[in-house]
């Protein structure tokens, strides 16, 4: 959180200034041969001493009168004194009214106050150290108690030594995230920051996790800790508070009302602590940019990178973002081998932890060395190789096949924002196609599902029987005419497989009206083997894990699939039994629904006879 140095942008102000009303104030054709006539005297000085010119010449330019030039400084009048001082305390930047109230104070040249660091300034004694005068020598000068309440209420930004600093540069972080460790202290870090923030910087403190157990029992304790009864103000169980005004505010990103509206006149500081909860909503980064609007506010969000997706895993890649990566190597208990820090990890713990995961383990390479997992997540479901190794089988396979037949998964959503329904076709362990569409309209979803299922009929029809079909004709484009070709051409049926919770009943009552067989999926139905998997939805994630293990399912290059196979986490009740985490929670981290990865799923285990329905005349179809 660094700011760029403090001389360019301030003086430029100021000297811009002057040199605006030199220019508009005196004889610009004056200036101008004067100048012409000293630039005329040093080219002929410079060319007896390179030896051009001999050493007796004599410049000319000597001979010629110097033209008159009138005082070019205007000094303010005492009429003129009301308005002025008006116009200062007017300005909406504070360094510049600090400037030149203290500039009238100290009686300073503009030089001497512009390169002011803070730490030549001694408040306690009342005392301003000014460096390399005009004299040569460093000067110190006594402040006035208004200049001493001047510089006591201005602003430091944080990184920048001097008094009077510059605008931010451009490419100086405003947002950095830190990903960190296990027991790195990122808390106790973030606590001081914060009070920093508040005292010196005279900033607006939002402090921000994920639950209120984390945000009071983590975060603010440490901050607590960290506050002495010496400092001014009141602390509080949820905020600090300075001459009553709330100054340090604390609050969980799961009210995403509270977080936005947030502005101040020297910046608002943001810090968002244990980033990676899937509490942590995407509402909560997008209200922190909203609220950082001005050169002067910042954003520090750190957090544990257990699972490569998510928001804190999105920021942590960007380049709008600073990234910080601390190592449990980089921790003063490790790095000398000694406990330097009662509290954080002991000397001995890396080399433990690489005995009981292994050093390539997700959990070593999130706990400890403080790296994303690759294979997405500490419990993640799926590994990233598997992933790849899926994808390039898809890429590297054939299209549709006689046998078996395919079957088409829906997941079904009316939203017309991030939700959609997505179809999934399937053939065997090969996701085929996925067909997606954003809509409100049930009975458009099932049109649109439909024909989606048709046309990969028609696709399966024209690829095994080497037929060539139309797809631009009117056949191809309306549905009620494509069904009744397929049928009169002897195209068998395909399965088809519909979500049907919530509003996928809607869409299994409608195929149902319009004569297609439909098979309904409900995820909180008993497994197939209920001392293994907690329901059917937990069985089915795993089925498509065991076929991402064995090498054998082929999965489309999709990204948004991807992220939701690397977001996906398991784990084991109180009997052993395998469970997902809550949907609710995959929905919170991604942003959206899982609904590509719940069509693939139920697809895949019906096309795979994971789970098979007894009495479905499209099961008995073999050409041979």
């Amino acid at each position: 959180m660094n700011n760029g140095a403090g001389k360019p942008g301030f003086r430029k102000r100021i000297s811009s200034n002057r040199i605006l009303i030199k220019i508009l104030s005196h004889s610009a054709w004056l200036s101008a041969q004067t100048l012409v006539l000293a630039l005329l005297s040093v080219m002929f000085n410079a060319a007896v001493e390179l030896g051009h010119l001999p050493e007796t010449f004599a410049n000319p330019t000597q001979k010629v009168p110097a033209f008159h030039e009138n005082d070019r400084d205007r000094w303010v009048q005492p009429h003129e004194l009301p308005a002025l001082w008006n116009a200062i305390q007017a300005d909406s930047n504070p360094y510049v009214r600090a400037f030149f109230v203290l500039a009238l104070l100290l009686g300073t040249r503009r030089s001497e106050l512009l390169n002011a660091k803070w730490e030549n300034v001694d408040l306690t004694r009342a005392v301003i150290r000014l460096p390399d005068t005009k004299a040569g020598n460093d000067h110190d000068l006594p402040l006035q108690p208004e200049a001493v309440s001047i510089l006591r209420n201005l602003p430091r930004l944080l990184g920048n030594p001097y008094v009077f600093p510059s605008p931010v540069e451009p490419g100086q972080p405003m947002r950095v995230v830190v990903r960190g460790n296990h027991g790195a202290g990122k808390d106790a870090v973030l606590a001081p920051i914060m009070l920093y923030a508040c005292y010196v910087l005279k900033m607006l403190v939002l402090a921000i996790s994920a639950t209120e157990k984390q945000l009071l029992g983590q975060l603010w304790r440490e901050l607590t800790n960290r506050f002495s009864e010496r400092l001014p103000g009141q602390l509080f169980t949820a905020d600090l508070r300075l001459a009553g005004e709330k100054r340090i505010i604390a609050m969980t990103s799961g009210n995403v009302s509270n977080l936005t509206g947030w502005h101040d006149p020297n910046g608002v500081f943001i810090a968002i602590s244990e980033a990676q909860g899937e509490q942590v909503e995407a509402a909560a980064f997008d209200a922190a940019i909203a609220n950082a609007v001005d050169a002067a506010s910042r954003i520090i969000v750190v957090g544990n990178p257990v699972k490569s997706a998510g928001r804190f895993y999105e920021v942590s890649r960007k380049e709008t973002w600073h990234a910080i990566q601390i190592s449990a190597f980089d921790h003063p208990n490790i790095s000398e081998g000694r406990v330097v820090i009662p509290g954080g990890p002991s000397p001995e713990w890396p080399a433990e932890m690489a005995r009981e995961f292994g050093v390539d383990s997700p959990w070593y390479v999130s706990r400890v060395l403080g790296e994303f997992p690759p294979q997405g997540s500490v419990d993640g479901l799926v590994k990233l190789e598997w992933l790849e190794a899926s994808y390039e089988r898809h890429e590297a396979g054939p299209g549709l096949v006689n046998y078996p037949l395919p079957v088409v998964a829906l997941d079904v959503a009316r939203s017309l924002d991030r939700d959609e329904s997505v179809a999934a076709v399937v053939q065997g362990p090969r996701v085929h196609a996925l067909a997606t569409w954003r809509v409100r309209d049930l009975v458009e979803t099932t049109t649109r599902f439909l024909t989606v299922v048709d046309r990969a009929r028609m696709e399966w029809y024209a690829t095994t029987k080497r037929k060539t079909v139309d797809t631009t004709g009117k056949t191809y484009r309306d549905p009620d005419a494509l069904a009744a070709w397929l049928t009169a051409s002897g195209v068998p049926a395909f399965q088809l497989i519909v979500d049907a919770p919530g509003i996928g009943s809607g869409v299994v009552d409608d195929l149902k009206r319009r004569g297609r067989s439909v098979t309904e999926y409900w995820g909180w139905n008993p497994s197939t083997d209920p001392q293994k998997w907690l329901n059917r939805r937990a069985e089915i994630y795993w089925h498509l894990r065991t076929l991402l293990e064995n090498g054998t399912v082929e999965l489309p290059r999709d990204q948004l699939l991807h992220e939701e196979l690397l977001a996906c986490e398991w784990s084991q009740d109180a009997k052993g039994r395998i469970m997902l985490g809550p949907k609710e929670m995959l929905r919170a981290m991604l942003g959206r629904s899982p609904d590509r990865l719940d069509s693939v799923t139920i697809g895949l285990a019906h096309a795979t006879g994971a789970i098979r329905q007894p009495g479905v005349v499209f099961e008995h179809y073999n050409p041979y």
